[in-house]
Protein backbone atom coordinates (compact mmCIF):
# COMPACT_ATOMS: atom_id res chain seq x y z
CA UNK A 1 0.00 0.00 0.00
CA UNK A 2 1.22 3.51 -0.87
CA UNK A 3 0.83 6.55 1.36
CA UNK A 4 2.01 10.14 1.30
CA UNK A 5 4.19 11.64 4.02
CA UNK A 6 2.68 14.30 6.26
CA UNK A 7 3.71 17.88 5.44
CA UNK A 8 6.65 19.20 7.44
CA UNK A 9 7.31 22.86 8.26
CA UNK A 10 11.01 23.67 8.67
CA UNK A 11 10.77 27.47 8.85
CA UNK A 12 8.51 30.44 8.24
CA UNK A 13 9.95 33.82 7.33
CA UNK A 14 9.33 36.83 9.53
CA UNK A 15 7.64 39.39 7.37
CA UNK A 16 6.83 43.07 7.66
CA UNK A 17 3.48 43.86 9.28
CA UNK A 18 2.12 45.71 6.24
CA UNK A 19 2.86 42.78 3.93
CA UNK A 20 0.84 39.60 4.18
CA UNK A 21 3.23 37.36 2.24
CA UNK A 22 5.33 34.73 3.93
CA UNK A 23 7.65 31.99 2.79
CA UNK A 24 7.22 28.52 4.21
CA UNK A 25 10.14 26.11 3.90
CA UNK A 26 9.41 22.43 4.35
CA UNK A 27 8.39 19.35 2.46
CA UNK A 28 5.43 17.22 1.37
CA UNK A 29 3.24 20.19 0.44
CA UNK A 30 1.71 18.30 -2.47
CA UNK A 31 1.15 19.87 -5.87
CA UNK A 32 -2.34 21.31 -5.44
CA UNK A 33 -2.99 24.19 -3.03
CA UNK A 34 -6.71 23.41 -3.28
CA UNK A 35 -5.96 20.44 -0.99
CA UNK A 36 -4.22 22.68 1.56
CA UNK A 37 -5.56 24.51 4.60
CA UNK A 38 -3.26 26.81 6.57
CA UNK A 39 -4.20 27.37 10.23
CA UNK A 40 -3.00 30.38 12.20
CA UNK A 41 -3.57 30.68 15.94
CA UNK A 42 -3.17 34.32 17.01
CA UNK A 43 -1.82 34.71 20.54
CA UNK A 44 -2.97 38.34 20.89
CA UNK A 45 -6.69 37.69 20.60
CA UNK A 46 -6.79 33.92 21.31
CA UNK A 47 -8.21 33.24 17.85
CA UNK A 48 -7.76 30.33 15.43
CA UNK A 49 -8.17 31.24 11.76
CA UNK A 50 -8.22 28.62 8.99
CA UNK A 51 -7.23 29.71 5.46
CA UNK A 52 -8.65 27.06 3.09
CA UNK A 53 -7.37 27.08 -0.50
CA UNK A 54 -4.75 29.73 0.31
CA UNK A 55 -3.15 31.92 -2.32
CA UNK A 56 0.23 30.21 -2.60
CA UNK A 57 2.93 29.83 -5.19
CA UNK A 58 5.33 26.92 -5.19
CA UNK A 59 8.96 28.01 -5.22
CA UNK A 60 11.73 25.64 -6.33
CA UNK A 61 11.19 22.19 -4.81
CA UNK A 62 10.35 22.73 -1.12
CA UNK A 63 9.16 26.30 -0.55
CA UNK A 64 5.78 27.98 -0.64
CA UNK A 65 5.05 31.70 -0.86
CA UNK A 66 1.61 32.32 0.62
CA UNK A 67 -0.65 35.33 1.14
CA UNK A 68 -2.53 35.40 4.45
CA UNK A 69 -4.75 38.48 4.84
CA UNK A 70 -5.45 40.15 8.17
CA UNK A 71 -2.70 38.55 10.22
CA UNK A 72 -0.51 40.33 12.75
CA UNK A 73 1.60 39.78 15.83
CA UNK A 74 2.91 36.42 17.01
CA UNK A 75 1.14 33.24 15.95
CA UNK A 76 1.43 29.49 15.76
CA UNK A 77 0.94 28.11 12.28
CA UNK A 78 0.36 24.62 10.89
CA UNK A 79 -1.24 23.24 7.77
CA UNK A 80 -2.96 20.22 6.35
CA UNK A 81 -2.54 18.79 2.87
CA UNK A 82 -5.35 16.50 1.81
CA UNK A 83 -6.11 15.92 5.51
CA UNK A 84 -2.50 15.15 6.56
CA UNK A 85 -1.45 17.32 9.50
CA UNK A 86 1.93 19.07 9.68
CA UNK A 87 3.96 20.04 12.72
CA UNK A 88 3.45 23.59 14.01
CA UNK A 89 5.82 26.56 14.13
CA UNK A 90 5.68 29.95 15.80
CA UNK A 91 6.16 32.99 13.63
CA UNK A 92 5.95 36.71 14.26
CA UNK A 93 5.80 39.78 12.14
CA UNK A 94 8.65 42.23 12.24
CA UNK A 95 8.04 44.81 14.98
CA UNK A 96 7.36 48.41 13.94
CA UNK A 97 10.43 50.62 13.84
CA UNK A 98 10.29 54.40 14.15
CA UNK A 99 13.11 56.13 12.28
CA UNK A 100 12.17 59.78 12.76
CA UNK A 101 9.55 62.18 14.13
CA UNK A 102 8.76 65.66 12.87
CA UNK A 103 10.19 68.45 14.97
CA UNK A 104 9.05 70.18 17.06
CA UNK A 105 6.80 67.62 18.72
CA UNK A 106 3.49 69.31 19.64
CA UNK A 107 2.94 69.77 23.39
CA UNK A 108 -0.85 70.16 23.45
CA UNK A 109 -2.59 68.96 20.34
CA UNK A 110 -1.42 69.42 16.80
CA UNK A 111 0.08 67.18 14.21
CA UNK A 112 3.29 65.26 14.00
CA UNK A 113 4.54 62.78 11.46
CA UNK A 114 6.20 59.51 12.42
CA UNK A 115 8.40 57.90 9.79
CA UNK A 116 9.31 54.22 9.95
CA UNK A 117 8.55 50.71 8.79
CA UNK A 118 6.18 47.84 9.60
CA UNK A 119 3.33 49.96 10.98
CA UNK A 120 0.70 47.64 9.54
CA UNK A 121 -2.23 48.35 7.25
CA UNK A 122 -4.16 51.61 7.45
Amino acid sequence: SFSYGAPYLASITNIATNQNWLTIVGENFGSNVNQMVIYVYHFYNDFLKPYPNPTCWYLPSIDLRCYLPNTQGASVMWLTVNGLLSNNLTHAYISPEMTSVTSPIPIAGGTMTIIGTSFGND
